[in-house]
């Protein structure tokens, strides 16, 4: 009952060395697409309020009132995404030719009185490693601010 085992460590290393090569993928694409998705809530949290500070009227502060000016607040909105945020026309970012998400708003919605903005929608992550298993990550957002400042 002589058994020629010679090569079973081998064998061996090579599928404990894949497994951990595979568990890091995860890990990096995991990390990586938390990254993304934690970046894009600040820069929306950033372009939802300034677009309210740019677009609120003056002129009501004087009476205590906070009034924000709603084709105003939707035009910054959109220049914060364009420009800032360097979205293209279709609202995909692009870091050095290679597409990195895109953004779906589904609702937005802009109230003068008191100043708020509401949106929802979801971004999609391209993977990094298994993009032939799952070519995006859709991961879905709502935000709303409001401003009361009246100074």
């Amino acid at each position: 009952m002589l058994r020629n085992n010679k090569g079973n460590m081998f064998i061996l290393t090579i599928v404990l060395m894949a497994l951990v090569i595979f568990i890091a993928m995860v890990v990096i694409e995991w990390q990586r697409t938390v990254t993304i998705a934690d970046n894009f809530d600040l820069e929306m949290s950033r372009a939802l309020k300034s677009s309210i500070d740019l677009s609120l009227k003056d002129e009501y502060r004087k009476d205590g009132e906070s009034v924000m000016d709603c084709d105003k607040a939707k035009l910054e909105f959109y220049n914060y995404l364009y420009g800032y945020m360097k979205l293209d026309e279709n609202l995909k970012y692009y870091e050095s030719g290679k597409f990195i998400y895109s953004v779906n708003i589904k609702n937005v919605k802009f109230i003068s009185d008191p100043p708020e903005i509401f949106i929802d929608g979801n971004i999609n992550v391209a993977a990094l490693f298994f993009s032939i298993i799952n070519p995006a990550y859709e991961i879905n957002f709502s935000k709303g601010v409001h401003n009361m400042r009246l100074d």
